[in-house]
């Protein structure tokens, strides 16, 4: 019998894997709550980087877990909220924080402050969870000058393995004018003070999606 190599890809990749499924299912509505925003968003600009470099040396992926936003992802810039956005909007969606999320920098630079996501399109199966549409909306925030800038795009859902290579690769689920219209909506419906906002009117391209 070959000894088993721990540090493999083929051991480490599934491993992890497991263990994220695995709290998902057990404590998901628990660890992935919006009042931990803070507290995750801190692990996940510290972690972040490590995550890369162990990517790239035991793995032969090229997934980026360090990335820029795109410009034409910006949805509006508003007041900062007394606490974290992510509780803000999780009165109006639900709202959940991504730990498996790459952490991103504006175009001009600045470090991620917050992001959060929450779920819509068709499920699986009727009684589906919530996180196992389709879809998500992808949000994500920089802080600077005395306001937050918010930027957004719509995406395929990652917790769906019939769906990881639509993610990873921004298939043909990815639509930045998704989701920034649904995030703009979400923000209004949320009551947040607008400094500034670009708002797209194109058509949907998910004709069987909700909020």
């Amino acid at each position: 019998m070959l000894p088993v190599e721990w540090s493999s890809p083929a051991v480490l990749i599934p491993t992890a894997v497991l263990v994220v499924v695995l709290i998902r299912l057990w404590l998901g509505g628990v660890v992935f709550a919006p009042r931990w925003a803070r507290t995750w968003n801190v692990a996940r600009t510290v972690l972040a980087p490590l995550v890369q470099q162990l990517i790239y040396r035991r793995t032969p992926l090229s997934v980026e877990v360090e990335n820029e936003a795109e410009a034409v992802e910006w949805v509006g810039a508003i007041e900062p909220t007394d606490g974290p956005l992510a509780t803000v909007v999780d009165e109006v969606r639900p709202v959940e924080i991504p730990l498996l999320s790459g952490v991103k920098t504006s175009p001009a630079g600045i470090e991620e402050h917050e992001t959060f996501v929450w779920y819509y399109g068709p499920a699986p199966f009727p009684t589906a969870p919530r996180w196992l549409r389709r879809y998500q909306v992808h949000v994500f925030t920089f802080r600077s000058e005395g306001k937050v800038s918010v930027y957004a795009h719509a995406e395929a859902n990652p917790w769906r393995p019939d769906l990881w290579a639509d993610h990873l690769n921004k298939g043909e689920s990815f639509s930045v004018p998704e989701g920034v219209m649904r995030a703009d909506a979400a923000l209004d419906e949320a009551g947040v003070e607008w400094i500034d906002r670009t708002y797209s009117d194109q058509p949907n391209p998910h004709e069987e999606a909700g909020a």
